[in-house]
């Protein structure tokens, strides 16, 4: 029997779409904070407190209890909750005489502005939310852990199940609001963003799983892409124009989040395929199905 591939975070947007996209080929055992009714998602103190051998080759660590906006309302949230978390999940992991690889979601957000350029990943990080100094954090402990570790440092991610109240997925939120002729709410002038389809980076997952690969590295489309283009591609696809209010932009906000990711391409031959405007056409073509 293959050993299986842990997720923790399973009942949250990422986990949800790894399930989706995995569910039928990878062992995947799922876990969160709280199990589901059906049985089907553990609880994570199953783990945490257990000592039976994991017998796993991969530990997705999906779990973190915020977004870039509720983390600025709520600042403690992290210390309190997401790091003490992966404090114990590191502890429990280093009783395995032979962990798993430990796959962390981090953001491109860590490295702060871009400075005319994408950021590789040995540019120093300067954070500057609550958000983004969290997952930084979560690095550092990691990197001190002495696991197997493999951080990616991801995009903007698009193109993963979503609701309309949820605070994160401008791409969604854009299409939505050009479907029911409702105004978008834009913070700052034209932010420059990084956007990676979820189809893409779970290509990234399967090759750091194929490679059992460690280290740092950016997962994203390598392309800068200002709102206003993504504005005009869903205008073009949902053949609605977009109501547009602005506001200035939150002092914690990378309005230049750019990510080179020539670093990962070289080392394991992904490459993103699913353009911009391929993506948008499938986020009109799922929303319009709801």
């Amino acid at each position: 029997m293959p050993d299986s591939i842990l997720i923790t975070g399973a009942r949250g947007r990422v986990g949800r779409a790894i399930q989706m996209t995995y569910g039928s080929t990878w062992p995947l055992r799922l876990l969160s904070r709280t199990a589901s009714p059906d049985g089907s998602v553990e609880s994570l103190d199953t783990l945490l407190t257990g000592n039976a051998p994991l017998e796993a080759d991969l530990l997705i660590h999906a779990a973190w209890s915020c977004v870039p906006a509720n983390a600025e309302e709520h600042p403690e949230q992290i210390g309190q909750i997401d790091l003490p978390l992966l404090d114990r999940l590191i502890a429990r992991l280093q009783k395995e005489s032979r962990p798993p690889v430990l796959l962390f979601i981090s953001t491109g957000a860590v490295y702060g502005l871009a400075p005319s350029r994408g950021n590789r990943e040995d540019d120093t990080p300067y954070p500057l939310g609550v958000y983004a100094k969290g997952k930084l954090a979560a690095e550092e402990r990691l990197r001190a852990s002495g696991l197997p570790v493999c951080i990616l440092r991801v995009g903007n991610l698009y193109g993963l199940p979503s609701s309309p109240e949820d605070r994160q997925g401008v791409t969604a939120r854009l299409v939505r609001c050009a479907l029911a002729n409702q105004p978008f709410q834009r913070w700052g002038d034209d932010p420059i963003k990084d956007y990676l389809h979820s189809d893409d980076f779970f290509a990234a997952l399967t090759r750091v799983r194929e490679l059992r690969l460690t280290g740092t590295w950016n997962v994203g489309s390598g392309n800068a892409t200002p709102l206003s283009h993504l504005v005009e591609l869903v205008e073009k696809e949902t053949g609605h124009p977009v109501p547009i209010l602005s506001r200035p932009g939150p002092a914690w906000d990378v309005y230049d989040n750019r990510l080179d990711v020539t670093h990962f391409t070289t080392a394991t031959g992904w490459q993103p395929a699913v353009t911009l405007a391929e993506g948008v056409a499938r986020e009109v073509a799922a929303l319009r199905e709801l």
